[in-house]
């Protein structure tokens, strides 16, 4: 339980345990009330924190906000080491312990420090989330083993690094290395004699299925470690990467002697990405398996790898959906300080109109990007559907918002009818979006052999009881025995209308579960035209 003494100054509470994103929702009308209507000083004690995520930072930041216009102050205590060091990284630490008022000159470089830790922290999803569609897309091979290795040192600014599988020798598992950057080979075949020892960081790293630092203060030690001893490395991080039923491998990653907060914080999102690798490793695995057995097989054997294909590619999109949750939660997050710390210091320099200028494109740009990620969690959420009445122009917002990166990099223009903008369905608008976003991904492929001039055309057409969206490209023409099936993503063999396929057919169960239907036509005066059409009420 968190212990709250109140005294004449104000109070004092001794917070119970880590300030993760649930505890933090849960503790904030409790601290937001003492803020509001205490004394002048709230007193933190962090004795039994040993890890804050940005959730926390968030809140700290609006109960420094509530304080300070009351003219009192916020007071952190017996802070453990890696939150004082976060605190110390975004500069916040002089706002929590000084009893002297923050200059401005200090605000503006807090403001400065957290832009720079957000904009390193989502440089890092976005290189992870890159990273994981091309292993998810595409068959493994060593070049994979090197490209997944490389992001992963690159994202975490370090030099050295392995990927290790985990092979049977000798009825005892031991560990083979794929990929390696920063060691010598002579190191890397002293690793292959390395046997998994469960006693071992790395043992109980794979038992857990989750991440280990060792190395630092309070983490756990080298020494206990046969690998770690091989390699000589002294801090840093393990990351297990997982299957369905087994561990899979095991990332090993050695921190520079200047490693920062950020190394302990990116652990969690680490450990979704080597989930990720994991599964797309073991899926190559029983791929390979298969392959070899269907060789031996007869043509029904061959339209079964054709089945076994689609149903891989649905297991890739519920894979992407889960990062996507994963990762969307985890910046939403991290959004929390920036944003709130920008709209303070907004309404400190408010009276300043040079300063204003300057800061006022920061807030909203992060509010810009609060509702992004507000789109991806809410595009990747699961769940019966939900209908309630929706503007469809909002909706279509939503999803492009979404792909703003794809029509930017492919050089789609946009072309939207203004007649039935303001149309209105009863609809659940989530499904709806990845309706949308289905429509929308296909256009790279659709656009492949069409250099200049790609134009996206949507328009809506509003009656009594229907509405009627067409979203138009000028691609490349669907031949007409590919428009026979184009809804049905088993019917036909490989072909470059395959992605058309999936995506059109995601599309059309969508529509159907808004008793509403999808059709498309493609000539080269109409250009590609998906007609999507729905009752305006399900009743």
């Amino acid at each position: 339980m968190t212990e709250i003494e109140k005294n004449p100054d104000g109070a004092r509470v001794v917070l119970d345990g880590d300030l993760d994103h649930a505890r933090v929702e849960a503790l904030r009308p409790e601290l937001t009330e003492l803020a509001a209507r205490g004394g002048l000083v709230l007193t933190l004690d962090f004795k039994n924190v040993e890890f804050m995520c940005s959730s926390g930072l968030g809140l700290l930041v609006e109960l420094y906000h509530a304080l300070r216009k009351r003219s009192g102050r916020v007071v952190v205590e017996n802070m453990m080491p890696h939150v004082e060091r976060l605190l110390r990284e975004t500069k916040l630490l002089p706002f929590f312990t000084s009893p002297v008022e923050v200059p401005e000159s200090e605000r503006l470089s807090a403001l400065d420090a957290v832009q720079k830790q957000m904009s390193r922290e989502l440089g890092f999803l976005s290189l992870l989330n890159t990273i994981s569609s091309n292993v998810l897309q595409s068959e493994i091979t060593p070049d994979t083993y090197n490209m997944v290795l490389d992001g992963i040192l690159s994202s975490l600014r370090a030099e050295r690094g392995l990927l290790l599988l985990i092979d049977g020798q000798e009825g005892r598992d031991a560990f083979r290395t794929v990929a390696a950057h920063g060691f010598d080979d002579a190191i890397a075949k002293q690793v292959g004699r390395v046997h998994l020892e469960p006693a071992a960081i790395e043992g109980r790293c794979l038992e857990l299925s989750h991440a280990i630092l060792f190395g630092g203060e309070g983490e756990e030690k080298a020494d206990d470690s046969p690998l770690l001893r091989v390699l000589g490395a002294r801090r840093g991080l393990m990351a297990p990467m997982v299957g369905r039923e087994r561990p899979i491998g095991l990332i090993v990653v050695e921190a520079r002697a200047d490693v920062s907060a950020f190394f302990s914080h990116a652990t969690p999102l680490l450990q979704v990405f080597a989930n990720i690798c994991g599964l797309a490793f073991e899926k190559q695995s029983l791929l390979e398996d298969i392959q070899s057995k269907n060789e031996r097989l007869s043509n029904t054997i061959s339209e079964l790898q054709r089945t076994q294909h689609t149903l891989m590619e649905a297991g890739k999109l519920a894979a992407i959906g889960s990062l996507v949750r994963g990762l969307a939660h985890a910046l939403n997050n991290r959004l929390v300080p920036l944003v709130g710390y920008t709209e303070m210091l907004a309404m400190d320099v408010h009276a300043d109109k040079e300063l204003y200028e300057k800061i006022e494109p920061i807030v909203t740009a992060a509010n810009d990007l609060r509702r992004i990620v507000e789109n991806l969690r809410a595009a990747a959420r699961r769940g019966d559907p939900q209908f309630a009445p929706h503007r469809l122009s909002e909706v279509i917002d939503s999803a492009l918002t979404m792909l703003d990166y794809l029509f930017r990099e492919e050089r789609i223009g946009i072309d939207r009818a203004c007649a039935g903008s303001a149309a209105r369905a009863n609809v659940d608008r989530e499904r709806l979006v990845q309706a949308f976003v289905a429509l929308f991904q296909r256009l790279p492929s659709a656009f492949s052999g069409t250099p200049d001039g790609r134009q996206l055309r949507i328009e809506i057409e509003s009656a009594e009881k229907w509405i009627t969206i067409r979203v138009i490209d000028n691609g490349r023409v669907i031949p007409d025995e590919e428009l026979a099936t184009i809804l049905d993503p088993f019917s036909q063999e490989e072909s470059s209308f395959s992605v058309d396929r999936l995506n059109f057919s995601i599309a059309s169960g969508i529509l159907k579960d808004h008793r509403g239907s999808l059709s498309v036509l493609s000539s080269p005066d109409l250009g590609t035209c998906a007609e999507m059409r729905m009752p305006v009420n399900l009743t």
